[in-house]
């Protein structure tokens, strides 16, 4: 998991108190191992290490690089990933994965013109938003290529932000208060770890906001 317990716990549950619904009881008939990179991917080849050391099965992430440090130390392992996008190079194509990787797809980008059509109706008269995004993610460039282009479609402008890490999310906010009217935030580990503070800047700064993922 890219972030903690306490940032990502809810899910692991959900994760786990469905599996013991269909049989998969942890600790009786299947034993999960979990590894947290709390914000930190410079982690996860060291995770995978373990992981292979271990002889898992399967893995379970939501992190591309989770994927990577998998592949490179333990290839023939299957993954199945919960955030993957049409046009991961993990994979063939959604309907037909192929190779070792498969998972389901948030569809990210894909609703990204519907996401800015609710974003619009939050913030009537919107000329100018701000697209944020963490470097360095697959979708960032995807994603904003596509809202850009819908955007411009009805006048709007659109302002491409990046973070490399949580210390930036503050200043990169502050740098386009007075300009920017909204902010469409791409999802990713960083963010949803940080989201309650990003959320709190975008509310103090004025900002209506448009996310994948709300947490307070």
């Amino acid at each position: 998991m890219p972030g903690t317990e306490q940032s990502h716990g809810k899910w692991v549950a959900a994760f786990t108190a469905r599996l013991a619904e269909l049989g998969w009881i942890d600790g009786r008939i299947v034993v999960l191992a979990y590894r947290w990179a709390a914000g930190h991917p410079e982690r996860y080849p060291q995770t995978a290490a373990e992981l292979a050391t271990l002889k898992v099965d399967v893995v379970a992430t939501s992190v591309n690089g989770g994927v990577v440090a998998m592949k490179q130390v333990a290839p023939a392992t299957p993954i199945v990933m919960a955030a993957l996008s049409s046009g991961s190079p993990f994979i063939e194509s959604l309907s037909h994965p192929g190779g070792m990787v498969t998972g389901m797809s948030p569809l990210g980008e894909e609703l990204g013109r519907k996401r800015l059509e609710l974003l619009t109706q939050v913030a009537r008269q919107l000329r100018h938003f701000a697209v944020v995004g963490v470097a360095g993610d697959l979708k960032r460039v995807p994603e904003t290529a596509l809202v850009t282009s819908a955007a411009q479609q009805h006048g709007i402008q659109v302002t491409p932000l990046m973070v490399k890490q949580a210390e930036e999310i503050a200043p990169t906010i502050a740098s386009i208060e007075g300009r920017a009217e909204a902010l469409y935030v791409i999802i990713d580990p960083l963010i949803s770890l940080n989201q309650a503070q990003f959320n709190m800047l975008a509310l103090k700064a004025g900002l209506p906001t448009c996310t994948a993922c709300l947490s307070m």
